[in-house]
């Protein structure tokens, strides 16, 4: 009887412990799986700065790093243009052009032929040979290391420029094929140019609508002096009970302020007159009270 007791109250604590050791497993298995997610999202991100950033071979110096800086707001930006022959151009800033294309991941800027899309695309520019150099108001961004050409050219590796200019007024961005030099036996190039508003070095300066520092401070000025006044006039009439011109807040400062005004004016403007030319004649105090028949006003307090 006792020998089915214990058993009766074995079977639970088995069954506990069964219950924990299951959930263990279970918590082991996820605590893995994300182990392992983390993992390979470290391999991706990894991966992906490796093909998906410019790389500069020989460029290290103040100058590059300053330019890659400025470059910043235009990176992983992909832009789409075509000339006026039989090519478009698939333009990527530190970004692969076409990133779903085999063969080409570090492609910064593919030509297509129009005729045939599909099968004719070149590499013009590696993202992984850039060169970057910066003027007041512009980026030249080049990607070297395309394919090679066949018969002109010296049979180089073809080489992209992309210049990138400012305009703060530009809101459509869109890129222009400006040339392609291959009348050269050596260093050719297709030339690109983009007009963006993020290169400008003074665009802290100015707001989106246009108005810089300046415009601002004369705005905030009259906007407070304005206030000032009808503050100051509502005060003087319905808390002070003014009147007329007594409504005006600091009366006697802007009727001394007025007068100093008309003094300067006299001074610079009528400093011209003809009176410029004559003799300046300085009199005392009280000059002017003395005439010059003094002598016949004392005559009567001598002795007759």
């Amino acid at each position: 009887m006792n020998f089915w007791k214990e058993g009766h109250h074995k079977r639970p604590i088995k069954r506990q412990l069964r219950v924990k050791s299951e959930k263990s497993t279970t918590q082991s298995a996820v605590q893995r799986i994300m182990d392992l997610l983390i993992i390979a999202l470290t391999i991706l991100t990894l991966f992906s700065d490796v093909f998906s950033t410019c790389q500069w071979p020989s460029m290290k110096d103040a100058a590059t790093s300053s330019a890659i800086k400025r470059l910043q707001p235009l990176m992983n930006k992909t832009f789409t243009t075509r000339d006026s022959g039989k090519y478009s151009y698939k333009i990527g800033i530190c970004v692969p052009a076409l990133p779903a294309l085999p063969g080409m991941p570090k492609a910064g800027v593919i030509q297509t032929k129009l005729a045939s899309p599909d099968t004719d695309k070149k590499v013009v520019g590696l993202i992984s040979n850039a060169k970057v150099m910066a003027g007041t108001n512009w980026i030249l961004l080049e990607y070297m290391g395309g394919e090679k050409y066949k018969d002109h050219c010296n049979q180089e590796p073809r080489r992209a420029s992309i210049m990138i200019t400012c305009d703060p007024k530009q809101t459509s961005v869109d890129a222009r094929v400006v040339e392609e030099n291959t009348n050269k036996k050596d260093e050719c190039y297709y030339l690109f140019e983009i007009d963006h508003p993020a290169i400008c070095q003074n665009q802290s300066f100015v707001l989106p609508g246009g108005l810089s520092i300046g415009s601002i401070v004369v705005i905030i000025f009259i906007v407070v002096l304005g206030l000032y006044f009808l503050v100051g006039f509502l005060y003087q009439r319905f808390v002070a009970g003014a009147k007329g011109w007594e409504q005006m807040p600091h009366l006697r400062f802007w009727q001394d302020f007025g007068n100093l005004q008309a003094d300067g004016c006299e001074l610079i403007c009528r400093s011209g007159s003809a009176s410029r030319t004559a003799p300046r004649m300085y009199k005392g105090i009280g000059d002017d009270q003395l005439a010059d028949d003094d002598d016949d006003k004392d005559d009567h307090l001598l002795p007759m």
